[in-house]
């Protein structure tokens, strides 16, 4: 019973399936491959230098907005009911570290799907 206190009977799968669906276009992709590791270093880098950490914060949630809003035409999940899902911020990260690997090591395909168009973490 006390496992259910921190880790709810959630789905990683139906989280990670969620997500995907919120983040379909390059720009906001793009713009997550910057904003949520800026989101995420902005933690840590507030024990260090709190004005800078501060920056990082404002700076990744900005870029997140503008992914949402001008490229993706939704709002982010962490502002939707499926956002108070415990996996959302651990999704992020996945996919982001993701998309980063598939950058680096030129396993990416760029394509146009109903309309869109899509970065995909691998080769077609």
């Amino acid at each position: 019973m006390v496992f259910n206190l921190f880790m709810p009977n959630i789905d990683f799968e139906q989280a990670l399936f969620e997500y995907k669906s919120q983040h379909q276009t390059v720009g906001c992709i793009v713009t997550h491959m910057f904003g949520v590791p800026m989101i995420a270093l902005s933690f840590p880098l507030a024990l260090i230098n709190p004005r800078k950490s501060l920056s990082y914060f404002v700076l990744g949630w900005a870029l997140q907005l503008l992914g949402h809003y001008y490229f993706e035409k939704n709002k982010p999940v962490l502002f939707t009911k499926s956002g108070k899902n415990f996996w959302v911020p651990i999704v992020a990260l996945y996919m982001v570290g993701k998309y980063w690997r598939a950058v680096l090591t030129g396993n990416v395909s760029i394509e146009r799907q109903n309309g869109k168009v899509k970065l995909l973490p691998y080769r077609q």
